[in-house]
């Protein structure tokens, strides 16, 4: 026999009072519902006091049937002067949600080859101003093959999906990430490290090697209506994007005896039907230049301004591309990694793309997956992901790869 003393009495009480909508509750929700959405609706209810979530609102919706529709301005008429100040100023908020908006830019068929045609052009042109430039700089960094090697560990840094140039507006019409936070993301690296990672082995450190792994730069014209979301042109993009990691470059190397540079493309920088033409290997360049004028030989990069790179850390070989499967655990996801295990004889990769971070296995070899610079935006949020703005960072040894692995969480 079930018992119900008086406390849980009073509860059941407060909870279906808490549960059980109001007349005045349903009827505003009735005249809001058809013309506007959820989270418009919740900001009137918080302006009244009404103690109800965006889940709440939700469900009761579909409990009566009502459906969001579009129809323009909520009716003004039978609200009470509270409710009626509420609507208008959740109406005021929408108008400057609105106004903020810049109207998507639809290219026909025409405009979008020309535009493509014209991104070649410019990629040509950067690329011959670069090569008259590199025929006067010697080679020097850019062809060494350097390695430290004994028992001190390396420290890898993966920097992938930097994306400068775009702009992210959260649901909140906040700006949350854009040109000037990624700068000050990518500059704040040393520090984070210094504060996040185990300091005997920074001390000990004998080298660190910075994969560039791809998406540095946004690109433009990459998917329909990508104008809206870039700050800046996609020059601009190459030109920022390579003083800021030339900047990062020059502090690893204070802290380290050895800084060695890694590189692979990625998908964002591309601008024609060639996968040469693509900004990242642009960028590359540029770094490749400032490295062999710096001639410092305990500074060195290696492109290869490919799909893939492989390298070696201490005695253990490393393959890195800009984009595998998100996991190895599937049917698919086992093939390319085996096809890839026996094709390149790694013992650890490294890829981005997905803008989340994480660790998985392939039979026993370690896959280091690494996040973004922007954190959850539009694109992670297709795929049901979000995370922190993070890149990894993990140690190796002659003995393990893996001593730690730590994402450096930016604020």
């Amino acid at each position: 026999m079930l018992v119900v003393n008086e406390s849980h009495a009073a509860n059941k009480e407060l909870y279906i009072m808490s549960t059980v909508w109001t007349d005045d509750e349903v009827s505003l929700l009735e005249t809001l519902r058809p013309v506007c959405t959820t989270r418009e609706i919740l900001q009137v209810f918080e302006q009244l006091a009404y103690d109800r979530s965006a889940e709440a609102i939700a469900k009761k919706a579909r409990c009566l049937g009502m459906q969001f529709n579009d129809l323009g301005t909520p009716s003004l008429h039978a609200l009470s002067e509270e409710e009626l100040a509420a609507v208008e100023e959740m109406i005021l908020d929408r108008e400057d949600a609105l106004n903020a908006m810049e109207p998507p830019v639809v290219l026909t068929p025409s405009e979008k080859g020309s535009q493509t045609l014209t991104l070649r052009k410019e990629v040509g042109d950067l690329h011959q101003r670069l090569q008259e430039v590199r025929q006067q700089v010697p080679r020097r960094s850019s062809v060494s093959h350097k390695i430290a090697k004994g028992s001190h560990p390396s420290i890898v840094l993966m920097l992938s999906d930097h994306h400068i140039g775009k702009k992210v507006i959260n649901e909140n019409h906040e700006l949350v990430f854009n040109m000037q936070i990624a700068i000050d993301r990518i500059i704040s690296i040393p520090e984070l490290l210094l504060d996040q990672l185990p300091i005997e082995d920074l001390k000990s450190a004998d080298e660190i090697v910075v994969l560039l792994i791809g998406d540095h730069v946004d690109g433009e014209d990459i998917f329909p209506h990508q104008n809206i979301h870039l700050e800046s042109h996609v020059a601009d993009q190459v030109l920022t994007v390579t003083k800021a990691h030339w900047n990062l470059l020059r502090s690893l190397r204070v802290m380290f005896p050895l800084v060695r540079v890694i590189t692979a493309r990625g998908n964002h920088g591309r601008s024609g039907g060639s996968p040469e033409s693509n900004w990242d290997n642009i960028f590359y360049q540029h770094l490749a230049l400032l490295v062999d004028m710096e001639n410092d030989p305990n500074l060195v990069i290696r492109n290869k301004y490919g799909e893939f790179s492989n390298f070696m850390v201490k005695e253990w070989r490393g393959h890195m591309r800009h984009k595998a499967p998100v996991q190895c655990d599937t049917a698919a996801s086992r093939d390319k990694f085996a096809g890839w295990r026996d094709i390149h004889n790694y013992d650890f990769m490294c890829y981005g793309h997905w803008h989340h971070w994480g660790v998985h296995t392939y039979n026993g070899r370690p896959i280091f997956r690494n996040g973004s610079l922007s954190g959850g935006d539009d694109y992670s949020e297709t795929f049901g992901s979000s995370d922190n703005p993070n890149q990894v960072v993990f140690g190796v040894t002659p003995d393990k790869i893996g001593t730690f692995i730590t994402p450096l969480v930016f604020k």
